[in-house]
């Protein structure tokens, strides 16, 4: 990503830190996983300029909803 990298924008969505940016920061709710800011944040009107396809989307909320692993 151009903005999510090591020392720039948090969460850190480069391969190598992705997974622990993503979890240490709480933005997995695995109660209700509809409720994860990974989940809903590139949706928002913050985010307009790029979101999720469908495809993605299903697969982000899938992820969350199997238990979040690291794999």
């Amino acid at each position: 990503t151009s903005c999510h990298k090591t020392g720039f924008t948090a969460p850190d969505l480069t391969e190598e830190h992705a997974y622990n940016s993503i979890t240490s920061m709480g933005l997995v709710d695995m109660t209700t996983p509809k409720n994860s800011m990974i989940y809903k944040i590139p949706g928002s009107a913050d985010h307009s300029w790029k979101s999720y396809t469908q495809s993605q989307s299903s697969k982000v909320l899938n992820w969350i909803s199997q238990g979040a692993l690291n794999n």
